[in-house]
């Protein structure tokens, strides 16, 4: 199943960033569409955008936002997109604070703040938004919706924090390996090396 998805999602996008802390806590808003990630680790199932050359969908369809949570200051994050490498796509990401966000799209502290139950915190946004790259005689293949998955995950030492768990299962079994396996091993080489010498002293 691992290999079918590398294969089906075969480019990736990768942005790095640290969280920028601008004094202001708040909630996701609801005025502003925006699907939440959840730090250390949170990936989307496959979802679709229209390009910004389409002709036949809105502003809507053409950018998706994401609020981003639980972000940890001092620490880097990666935002990742895997799409199809089939796909002629450039996938941008840019990265807001939350009060960027309120400038943007006129949002006051009532509309970020109402109906959340929640402890504000230090959130920012994520806008996803693709360009059609491909030279085709074929017309309208700007018009197609192009799937991606969106990935949030935080950096621990340098590396994603999947990763390190892919790393401590590699030094358990290494480790298994060499306290349990390699012993057995060399008893039986040791046990099979010592039989001809048992059967000479034998003659």
């Amino acid at each position: 199943m691992f290999l079918l998805c590398a294969s089906v999602l075969g480019n990736t996008e990768i942005r790095h960033f640290r969280q920028i802390v601008d004094g202001q806590k708040a909630h996701c808003s609801h005025k502003l569409p925006a699907t939440i990630l959840i730090a250390p680790f949170t990936q989307t199932d496959p979802v679709t955008i229209a390009s910004l050359e389409s002709t036949k969908h809105n502003r809507q369809d053409k950018e998706h936002w994401y609020c981003l949570r639980n972000l940890e200051p001092g620490l880097s994050h990666e935002l990742r997109i895997s799409y199809a490498a089939t796909t002629p796509s450039r996938f941008i990401i840019d990265i807001f604070s939350s009060s960027e966000v309120q400038q943007l799209y006129n949002l006051t502290n009532e509309h970020v703040l109402l109906g959340q139950e929640d402890a504000a915190e230090q959130i920012m946004y994520a806008r996803v938004t693709v360009s059609y790259a491909g030279a085709s005689h074929i017309q309208g293949l700007e018009n197609d919706d192009v799937p991606y998955i969106f990935t949030l995950e935080k950096h621990i030492l340098g590396l994603p924090v999947q990763a390190l768990w892919l790393i401590a299962v590699i030094v358990v079994v290494v480790a298994l390996s060499l306290l349990v396996v390699t012993p057995k091993l060399q008893a039986v080489i040791n046990s099979v090396l010592s039989e001809p010498a048992k059967a000479q002293k034998e003659d």
